[in-house]
């Protein structure tokens, strides 16, 4: 099962760098991209990504 992995950065070029260096984990993972705090709750409600505390996995913050 592929993990499933959400960026949020306000700055398009940052993720769009992150989009472009990990294209290649798309095997692996399950990537996706968010602009703003409330822009990935809404895809963790929409159910393309599970929240930490559904799955219990990890989350990092950087």
């Amino acid at each position: 099962m592929k993990k499933r992995i959400l960026f949020v950065d306000d700055e398009p070029q940052v993720l769009q760098g992150l989009r472009r260096m990990l294209h290649v984990q798309a095997r692996e993972w399950e990537l996706h991209f968010a602009i703003s705090g409330p822009q990935a709750l809404e895809k963790t409600r929409m159910g393309r990504v599970k929240s930490e505390e559904a799955k219990g996995s990890q989350c990092v913050w950087a």
